[in-house]
C-alpha cells in the first residue's frame, strides 16, 4: 500500500469520526429552528373553579423553538388540554353537573439549554401567555365560557437525539392560571362558586421533534 493510499485512509476515518460531533454543535448556529409535536398527561389543582371542580385529563400540543444563541431559544407553544370532572358541583346552585373542562393555550416561551453538544441535551424552560377555558356540563351542547385569561408555565426537559436532526423530547411543565373560572351568570345565579383566583396544572409530556438546519 503506497503512502498514498495509508494518507487517503486516514483521511477517510477522521472524517467519519469527526462528522457526529460536527452534526450536534449545529444545533447552536443562530437561526435554527426546531418543530415539536407533544402529548401527555396532567393534573389540575387551586382554590379556583377550575381546581375545586376538576381531576386529570390528557394534553395534547405543537411548538417551535427558534436558536437565538448557544444556549438560548424562544418558543411558541399551543396545547390543547382536557380535565375530567370530580363529580358534582359542592355547592348548592342551579347549575348542572359538570363533565370536563378544556383549555387551549397560546404561550411564549425562553428556553435555557445546559449543554447543546451532546444526544441528551437537559433545559430550563419558562412561558407566558393566554388560555381560553371550557367548562363543558353533562347536558348535551351546555358549555360555558368563563373568558381568556394569563397564564405561567414553568418546567424542565430533555433532547434526546435518535438522529441527527430529530429525536424524543421528554418534559415536565408546570401552569399557573390565574382566574376564579365563573362566568358573570353563573356569579349571580350562584355566588358559591366564586372562591380564589389560581390554580396550577402539572403535566408530563413526550414528543417527537424535528430541527431543519440552515
Amino acid at each position: 500500500m503506497t503512502r498514498r493510499n495509508l494518507a487517503l485512509g486516514g483521511l477517510a476515518v477522521l472524517t467519519a469520526l469527526a462528522a457526529p460531533a460536527a452534526a450536534q454543535t449545529r444545533l447552536d448556529r443562530p437561526g435554527t429552528i426546531g418543530l415539536f409535536l407533544f402529548g401527555g398527561y396532567g393534573t389540575i389543582t387551586g382554590d379556583s373553579r377550575y381546581g375545586l371542580d376538576f381531576s386529570d385529563g390528557t394534553v395534547f400540543g405543537l411548538s417551535a423553538r427558534y436558536t437565538v444563541a448557544p444556549h438560548w431559544a424562544l418558543g411558541l407553544y399551543f396545547q390543547s388540554q382536557r380535565y375530567g370532572s370530580k363529580g358534582p358541583t359542592p355547592v348548592e346552585c342551579e347549575l348542572p353537573p359538570t363533565d370536563r373542562l378544556s383549555m387551549t393555550h397560546v404561550m411564549g416561551e425562553v428556553y435555557y439549554f445546559r449543554n447543546r453538544d451532546t444526544d441528551a441535551s437537559q433545559y430550563v424552560v419558562l412561558g407566558l401567555g393566554f388560555y381560553r377555558p371550557e367548562v363543558h356540563f353533562q347536558e348535551e351542547e351546555l358549555v360555558s365560557f368563563p373568558g381568556e385569561n394569563l397564564s405561567l408555565m414553568g418546567g424542565l426537559g430533555a433532547e434526546f437525539f435518535i438522529r441527527e436532526t430529530w429525536g424524543i423530547d421528554l418534559s415536565g411543565r408546570a401552569i399557573a392560571y390565574y382566574g376564579d373560572g365563573v362566568t358573570v351568570q353563573e356569579k349571580q345565579s350562584c355566588p358559591e362558586l366564586v372562591g380564589g383566583k389560581w390554580s396550577v396544572g402539572l403535566s408530563g409530556q413526550i414528543g417527537i421533534m424535528l430541527y431543519i438546519l440552515r
